[in-house]
């Protein structure tokens, strides 16, 4: 509260819930929808849920009456950005960016299918300006060294056993490369935005749309 400058719990998870990495938030007049980017690993290791293929990712709804919780979709591969649909209040985008795709979820079955796949690259958060959205991307997946990273499993266990000890962070083995694309209603690329040196702009987050003008 600015006013009091108090504060009081909005909800709290059990201990049922395994909760490490809460990322994303969207809220809707019933409730609250929080993405859960892995039941393994804190923020800080947030390299590993990708070099790892951490699939423990869920999305988590927060009943605003009630403050109950509970877990509307699990089994994702680290599950980033949300949003809610322009075309359709009831349908959750969710950006899965180890799977470099982005999922659209029925809120009111909990069913998801796939809203666009093979995006060129791994899909931070999502911004919608009423038309379509804006996805920020920190990593091109054309690049040889990511695919490698995903393709051969000894590569991705030595990267992850160097990383653990410390003398690695596999982060930095992705290359300078700025990467932000518009998504249509429609789940079609229609624009993107690209620094192929990453002189002035890499490993981008987010897009956010304000007037004229993409921050980013």
């Amino acid at each position: 509260n600015l006013v009091s400058n108090s504060q009081s719990i909005v909800f709290q998870i059990d201990s049922t819930t395994r909760v490490k990495f809460l990322n994303s938030i969207v809220v809707s007049p019933e409730s609250i929808y929080v993405s859960s980017s892995s039941k393994i690993h804190h923020r800080k290791d947030f390299a590993s849920i990708g070099v790892g293929l951490d699939c423990t990712g869920s999305i988590l709804k927060i009943h605003r009456q009630s403050l109950e919780v509970t877990t509307v979709v699990d089994k994702l591969c680290f599950p980033n950005g949300i949003v809610l649909s322009n075309r359709d209040p009831n349908i959750l985008l969710i950006n899965e960016l180890t799977r470099g795709r982005i999922l659209q979820l029925d809120l009111t079955t909990n069913q998801y299918n796939t809203f666009v796949d093979g995006l060129p690259g791994f899909p931070d958060n999502i911004v919608s300006d009423g038309e379509g959205y804006w996805v920020g991307m920190p990593a091109a997946r054309s690049d040889g060294t990511v695919e490698m990273m995903f393709n051969r499993p000894f590569a991705r266990f030595v990267v992850m056993q160097l990383h653990r000890v410390g003398l690695l962070n596999p982060v930095n083995l992705l290359p300078a490369f700025g990467l932000v694309v518009y998504i249509d209603n429609h789940g079609n690329i229609t624009r993107h935005l690209q620094d192929p040196t990453g002189a002035k702009c890499q490993k981008v987050s987010e897009g956010a749309p304000h007037g004229p003008y993409l921050y980013i």
